[in-house]
C-alpha cells in the first residue's frame, strides 16, 4: 500500500497532552510481576474476541453512543455519520481515523479504563484497521523505525521495574544506565518512521516541565526475516520513506533502555515480537481460544481493575450467568474493601442453585474472608468450615486451611492455628507443581504461631526455613525477605537474645528503606524495635 497523503506530518504524531487518554496505553509482561495480567488481558481481547472473529462485528451500538456523546456538537455529529458511511473501505477508513483524533481518543480512553462495554462496541473498528495491514510485505535488511512518545512516569517507571537486578547494568564512563528487559505491548494502532533527526528534534522542542512525564524515543529494530503474516501485521505507509503503521496490540522486547543526555530522551531499545513462535503464548491462547465466553475476560480484568470490571459484570448479568456474575460482583467488592456491598452479592449467589461443588466451596471460602474483615470472626469460621466440606481440590483444601489458621489464630487457638497450617503444608508439598513461595508463606506463619505458644527453637527453625527459601526464589531487595528478617529479630527479642535481634531488625530496615513504594508504618515500627532493643542492651 501507498498511501501518500497520509504521512504528512507523520514524523511526529504523538500529542503531548494533560489527558491521560492522549498518551499510549502501554502494558508490560513480566512473569514475576501483577502487571503481567494487564499485557495478557489487552492480548487476549484483541486476539480472541477482535481479529480471529468469524464474522463481522456490528457498528451499531459504537455509533449510537458517539452520537449520544457528540448530540450537541454538529460538526462531529457530521464527522460520525461520514465515517458511517465510510467504514467498509480501509483506504477511506484509515484516511479519517488518521484525520480525526477523536475516534482514536475514545480507542485509547477505553483501554486505559478498561471499558470493556465500549471496548466490545468498537471491535469493528479495531477489525478494519487491522484488516488493512499488508502481510505480504518484508523487509531485505535488518530495519529500524523510530517514535518519538511522552511517557507518564508510572508507565515509564514500571517498564525499568521489569528488569530483574541481575540484568541491571550502569555504564559509568557515559553515566547511563541501561535495562535489560522482558515483553511489552503498545496497545493501539500507531506510525513510526526511519526519520530519526526529525523524532529527536521534535523531542528536543517539547517544553516538558512536568515531571510526571517523560521524553521517550522508541528505537525498534525489524529484524529481515520477519514477515508480516504475523498476529500484528503493519501497514507500509509510504515505501520511499518507510513510514509504517503498526497494527494495534504490536508486541516487543525490551532490549535495553539508555538516557541520551545530549538529547535529554531515554532510548528505549526494542525489536518486533514474534509471538507465533513462543509455546507461552500459543498455550494460553490456545485455552482461552476455547472458552470464547466475555466472563473470561471479566474474570481477568477482575484482579486488574476491580472497578471495572464490577461495570462489565452488570453488564453481562442474565438469566444464563447470573450465578458467576454476582460471584464476579462480589469479588470485586471485596477488592474495593466495601465488604457489605461484597457479602449481599454472595448472598444471592448462594441462593442460585448449584451443583457445582467446586463453586459452592468457592463461594463459602469468599463469604469467610469477607466476615473475617468484618471482624465476625464466628460467621467466618463457619464459612470456611462449609467451604471445606465441599473442597474437592487438594489446592484449594490448602487454601482453606490456611484461612482456618488466621481464623484460629484470632481466637487464641493456636494449637489449633498450627494444625491447620500442617494441613495445608502437608497438601501443598505432596502436590507434583509445589509453589515454593507458598510453601515459604506457611512455613512462617508456622513459626509464629509457635512463637505464640513461646516454643521459641521451633519458631525460629520454621522462619529461617522460610528465609531461605525467599532469598533462593526472590529478588534480594524483596519487601517479603524484609519481613522474615522482621519476624526473626521479634522471635530473638522474646528469647532474651537481643544482639542478634538487633541485626535482623538492622537487616529488615534496610531492606524496607530500598522498597520503591515504601511503608511508613512498617519502617517506623522496625525503628521503635530497633531503639526498644538498643535501650535494653544500654
Amino acid at each position: 500500500m501507498n498511501f501518500d497523503s497520509l504521512i504528512e506530518d507523520l514524523s511526529f504524531d504523538v500529542k503531548l497532552s494533560e489527558r491521560f487518554f492522549d498518551l499510549q496505553p502501554i502494558t508490560i509482561y513480566n512473569r514475576s510481576d501483577v502487571d503481567h495480567l494487564s499485557f495478557v488481558f489487552f492480548q487476549l481481547f484483541l486476539n480472541e474476541f477482535c481479529l480471529k472473529s468469524s464474522s463481522s462485528f456490528d457498528s451499531t451500538n459504537f455509533f449510537e453512543i458517539l452520537r449520544t456523546y457528540y448530540q450537541t456538537n454538529a460538526n462531529r455529529l457530521e464527522q460520525i455519520e461520514h465515517l458511517n458511511e465510510i467504514i467498509h473501505s480501509s483506504k477511506k477508513f484509515l484516511r479519517f481515523y488518521r484525520q480525526n483524533s477523536f475516534v482514536g481518543q475514545i480507542l485509547q480512553k477505553s483501554l486505559q479504563n478498561f471499558d470493556l462495554k465500549i471496548l466490545f462496541s468498537m471491535r469493528f473498528l479495531i477489525e478494519n484497521l487491522h484488516r488493512s495491514s499488508n502481510s505480504e510485505f518484508h523487509f531485505e535488511t535488518d530495519e529500524i523505525f523510530y517514535r518519538s512518545q511522552i511517557l507518564s512516569e508510572e508507565t515509564f517507571g514500571k517498564l525499568k521495574s521489569n528488569i530483574g537486578s541481575s540484568n541491571f547494568r550502569c555504564f559509568s564512563f557515559e553515566f547511563n544506565f541501561v535495562f535489560l528487559g522482558e515483553l511489552l505491548s503498545i496497545n493501539n494502532f500507531f506510525f513510526a518512521n526511519q526519520n530519526r533527526a526529525v523524532c529527536l528534534g521534535k523531542l528536543r522542542e517539547l517544553n516538558l516541565s512536568d515531571k510526571r512525564f517523560s521524553r521517550i524515543l522508541f528505537q525498534i529494530q525489524i529484524p529481515r526475516e520477519y514477515h508480516f503474516d504475523k498476529t500484528r501485521p503493519i501497514i507500509i505507509v509510504n515505501s520511499h520513506e518507510k513510514t509504517i503503521f503498526f497494527s494495534i496490540g504490536s508486541i516487543f522486547r525490551i532490549d535495553q533502555v539508555v538516557f541520551d543526555i545530549n538529547n535529554d530522551c531515554s532510548i528505549v531499545q526494542l525489536t518486533i515480537f514474534d509471538q507465533q513462535t513462543n509455546d507461552q503464548f500459543n498455550d494460553l491462547f490456545a485455552y482461552f481460544n476455547s472458552k470464547k465466553d466475555p466472563l473470561v475476560l471479566a474474570h481477568l480484568l477482575r484482579q486488574i481493575s476491580p472497578q471495572s470490571a464490577q461495570l462489565f459484570y452488570k453488564h453481562l448479568l442474565n438469566d444464563n450467568n447470573q450465578l458467576e456474575c454476582y460471584i464476579g460482583l462480589g469479588l470485586c467488592s471485596y477488592l474495593q474493601k466495601d465488604f457489605t456491598q461484597a457479602l449481599e452479592y454472595f448472598h444471592r449467589a448462594l441462593e442460585i442453585p448449584t451443583e457445582s461443588r467446586f463453586i459452592q466451596s468457592s463461594l463459602h471460602n469468599s463469604m469467610g474472608l469477607v466476615c473475617a474483615q468484618l471482624n465476625q470472626i464466628h460467621q467466618a469460621d463457619e464459612h470456611f468450615r462449609k467451604s471445606l466440606e465441599f473442597s474437592v481440590v487438594p489446592l484449594h483444601r490448602a487454601a482453606i486451611h490456611h484461612n482456618l489458621a488466621l481464623i484460629s489464630s484470632e481466637k487464641g487457638l493456636f494449637d489449633e492455628e498450627i494444625f491447620h497450617y500442617e494441613q495445608a503444608f502437608q497438601i501443598r508439598t505432596n502436590q507434583s507443581s509445589t509453589n515454593q513461595l507458598k510453601i515459604a508463606c506457611l512455613i512462617n506463619n508456622l513459626g509464629i504461631a509457635h512463637a505464640d505458644l513461646n516454643q521459641y527453637d521451633k519458631a525460629l527453625s520454621y522462619l529461617k526455613q522460610a528465609l531461605e527459601i525467599r532469598l533462593k526464589h526472590l529478588p534480594e531487595y524483596h519487601v517479603d525477605i524484609a519481613k522474615s528478617y522482621a519476624n526473626i529479630g521479634t522471635v530473638y527479642v522474646k528469647s532474651k537474645d537481643l544482639h542478634v535481634a538487633l541485626d535482623y531488625f538492622k537487616k529488615a530496615l534496610l531492606l524496607f528503606q530500598k522498597q520503591t513504594i515504601q511503608s511508613n508504618e512498617e519502617i517506623q515500627a522496625i525503628q521503635n524495635n530497633i531503639q526498644i532493643v538498643r535501650d535494653k542492651l544500654n
